[in-house]
C-alpha cells in the first residue's frame, strides 16, 4: 500500500478504529440491536424500515463504504466469502435464535452486494457469498415463509474426478516447475490399493468433499514418512484410512449430535457388522442402542450420509438434501418391492475402517 491510495486510507481506518473492527460478532452484534431498539418506532412500516436502515448507516458503515467506494473503482469483480458460520452450531447453543439469526444474513447477504454495487459510481460487481452446511442450511429455512425465494446452491461433488482434481492442482501448484498432474500419482504412490487403482481408491473411500480427500491423502503421506518408505505404499493408504475415518468419525457426531440423543453409542451398535445391511439389522442395532423411533432414526442416518439406500442391484446411493432423499427412498422402495425383499443399505466406506466394518475390518490385519 502507498500512501494516498485508496487502500492507504481504508487500511488506516480500520487501524484507527482499533477493537471497534475486531471486537467479537457477539460484541459488535450488541451494538448494532442496541441502535436498532433506540430507534423511535413509526406507524408506516415503510418509514420505519427506512428509519433503522438510517440508525445503522450513522456511523461506521456510512464511513466505511465512503472508503470502500473508491478502493472498488479500480476493480471489475469483487467476492465477499463469509465461512464458519458452523463453529457455533452446537447441540447445547439456542438453536432456534442461531437460525434466525443465519436466514437473516442469508436473505440479506445478495441485498448487500446489490447494494454496495449499486452505490458505486464504476461498474464493479460486489457478491456476497456465504458458506454453510447443508443440514444447517434445511433447519434454518424451516422457519422461512418462502424459502424457495433464498438463493442457494448446493456444492456437490458427485464426480470423483473432480475430487481427486483437488489434489493434483496442490501438488502442481506446490512443485518450482510445471508438472503434470499423473506424476503424483505415478511417481509417489504405489499404483494399487486392494486391486483398484490407489487414485481412484482413495477417491471412493471418502465423503464427496475436498477437504476429506486431503485429508485422506495427507494421511496416507504422512504414514509413509513415518515408516521411512520412498513411495505411499498398499499399507499407507490404509493407515491413512483409519486416521481418516476416525477423523470422519467425529465430524459425524458433531453434525448429528444436535438431532440424534446419543448418536455416539447408536453408531458403535454398527461396529463389526457387514457393510450391506437389510432393514432388520439396522432396527437390531438401534434397539441395542436403546432407539424406539426405529424409521425416524434410520431416515436421519441416512439423512448424515452414514447409510445409503440400495437403488439398483448391489448399487447404493447416499444423498444430503431432502430432494434427493425423497426421490432416492421411493426408488429403493421399487427396487427392493420387485426383489420382493426388505430394502438394504450400505455403511459409507468413509466410516468402515473406524468401525471395523466390512472390508474395514479386514485392514487391521495388514502389516506395515
Amino acid at each position: 500500500l502507498s500512501p494516498g491510495d485508496p487502500e492507504w486510507a481504508l487500511d488506516s481506518y480500520i487501524q484507527e478504529q482499533g477493537s471497534a473492527m475486531h471486537q467479537d460478532f457477539t460484541v459488535r452484534l450488541e451494538r448494532a440491536v442496541s441502535a436498532v431498539n433506540a430507534a423511535v418506532p413509526h406507524a408506516d412500516m415503510t418509514a420505519e424500515r427506512s428509519h433503522i436502515s438510517e440508525v445503522l448507516h450513522a456511523t461506521k458503515i456510512r464511513e466505511l463504504l465512503n472508503l470502500l467506494d473508491p478502493v472498488l473503482r479500480t476493480r471489475q469483480r469483487v467476492a465477499v466469502l463469509i465461512d464458519n458460520l458452523d463453529q457455533a452450531w452446537e447441540s447445547d447453543a439456542e438453536i432456534e435464535t442461531l437460525s434466525h439469526l443465519l436466514l437473516g444474513l442469508l436473505t440479506t447477504a445478495k441485498r448487500v452486494g446489490d447494494d454496495i454495487t449499486r452505490r458505486s459510481a464504476s461498474d464493479v460487481q460486489v457478491t456476497l457469498g456465504v458458506f454453510i452446511r447443508s443440514d444447517i442450511f434445511f433447519r434454518v429455512v424451516l422457519g422461512a415463509r418462502e424459502p424457495d425465494k433464498i438463493p442457494a446452491r448446493f456444492l456437490t461433488w458427485t464426480d470423483p474426478q473432480l475430487l481427486l482434481e483437488v489434489v493434483e492442482e496442490r501438488f502442481v501448484a506446490g512443485r518450482p516447475k510445471k508438472r503434470l498432474p499423473t506424476e503424483l500419482w505415478s511417481r509417489y504412490f504405489e499404483q494399487a490399493t486392494r486391486g483398484v487403482p490407489t487414485r481412484e481408491y482413495m477417491a471412493q473411500r471418502v465423503l464427496p468433499r475436498p477437504r476429506d480427500i486431503l485429508y485422506l491423502t495427507n494421511a496416507a503421506i504422512e504414514a509413509a514418512v513415518q515408516h521411512r518408505h520412498t513411495k505411499v505404499t498398499e499399507a499407507d493408504v490404509l493407515d491413512g484410512e483409519r486416521q481418516y475415518s476416525q477423523f470422519a468419525f467425529g465430524v459425524l457426531l458433531v453434525e448429528g449430535g444436535g438431532d440424534i440423543a446419543s448418536l455416539e453409542d447408536i453408531l458403535f451398535e454398527f461396529a463389526g457388522t457387514p457393510d450391506v445391511i437389510d432393514t432388520a439389522e439396522v432396527h437390531s442395532a438401534l434397539r441395542r442402542a436403546g432407539v424406539n423411533r426405529l424409521s425416524e432414526v434410520t431416515e436421519q442416518l441416512i439423512a448424515l450420509s452414514f447409510l445409503g439406500r440400495e437403488t439398483h442391484e448391489e448399487q447404493f446411493e447416499f444423498a444430503e438434501n431432502p430432494r434427493d432423499r425423497k426421490r432416492l427412498a421411493a426408488v429403493a422402495r421399487r427396487f427392493a418391492a420387485g426383489k420382493g425383499s426388505s430394502p438394504r443399505f450400505r455403511v459409507h466406506p468413509a466410516f468402515q475402517a473406524f468401525l471395523d466394518i466390512g472390508a474395514g475390518a479386514a485392514q487391521q490385519s495388514l502389516q506395515i
